[in-house]
């Protein structure tokens, strides 16, 4: 190759590859700071990462100074990524935005985190995705997969909210759909003292390091006609939990013909009739043993 078609193919690999790799495509030009349903927009803008990550943190109406509250990190699918700061609590994002209702902020008064990763990053490492093979979804090794920048990006933007805020540390908990809920699991796994308890949505783990969360309480929640994550990967990390024993509360729902959008089913079950879903009180009443 010459050094003129070798400075040919560098200006196609910078001007087609590398934008959508890296993600740096996105200018941040359009995040969106304005508050949106109590939600307020925020950024962190950090020399030490490749970009920028738009986040929302709902806070409550009345924060008194002598009270802590808990916190819910919730963890966006792989459609809702971008720069824009809203897709992350729009256009049904329930495992988000239920937490702000005004029947469970009356009852539970509580912090909501919504970080959004851009496209075409991830908060966890990548799984293998659309395949039922048991054994390809048991292989799924968090140790020899890179730690992805967004994962650090939140957890900063965790630990500064708790230094902000007076957060109960005993109620911490972490949630999340598809790509959300794979990165539910990883959130715990890598953090099993911090987390009160966690609750994933059609997402998956490395079924080898359950028993690092054997302690805490996990609802899992799957469709079983899903088709973009098959239910098997719930299945296994909830047998995985069940052969390592440990003192938590371990729940899988799995719901019968539903498909990827298992968390807008999970989310409209209110056995009490008070305006507050099943899933959001077992949550919220969880606590750090």
């Amino acid at each position: 190759m010459n050094i003129k078609e070798a400075l040919l193919v560098l200006i196609i690999v910078t001007t087609f590859f590398l934008p959508g790799y890296c993600g740096t495509d996105e200018t941040n030009q359009n995040i969106k700071y304005e508050t949106v349903n109590g939600f307020e927009g925020r950024v962190l803008d950090d020399t030490v990462f490749t970009f920028k990550m738009p986040y929302r943190l709902y806070i409550p109406d009345e924060v008194h100074p002598d009270k802590s509250y808990p916190l819910v990190l919730t963890l966006h699918g792989m459609g809702r990524r971008g720069n824009d700061n809203l897709r992350q609590i729009e256009n049904n994002a329930v495992w988000a935005t239920a937490y702000a209702e005004p029947a469970v902020q009356k009852e539970y008064p509580s912090f909501i985190l919504a970080p959004q990763t851009p496209t075409g990053t991830t908060f966890s490492p990548l799984w293998p995705r659309r395949t039922d093979d048991e054994d390809v979804i048991k292989s799924f090794n968090y140790d020899v997969l890179p730690q992805p920048e967004s994962y650090q990006m939140v957890m900063k933007i965790l630990f500064s909210i708790l230094e902000e805020f007076n957060i109960d540390r005993s109620r911490i908990y972490v949630t999340g759909n598809s790509m959300g809920g794979f990165s539910t699991w990883y959130f715990a796994i890598s953090n099993p003292d911090l987390f009160a308890a966690a609750m994933p949505f059609a997402g998956g783990g490395d079924s080898s390091k359950a028993h690092k969360i054997a302690h805490m309480p996990i609802w899992i929640h799957h469709g079983d006609a899903d088709h973009v994550v098959s239910a098997k990967f719930s299945r296994i990390m909830m047998e995985a939990l069940e052969s390592a024993g440990g003192v938590g509360e371990h729940k899988y729902s799995e719901y019968k013909d539903v498909q990827h959008g298992v968390a807008g089913t999970a989310f409209s079950i209110d056995e009490n009739n008070n305006g507050i879903p099943d899933i959001v009180e077992w949550l919220l009443k969880q606590r750090k043993r």
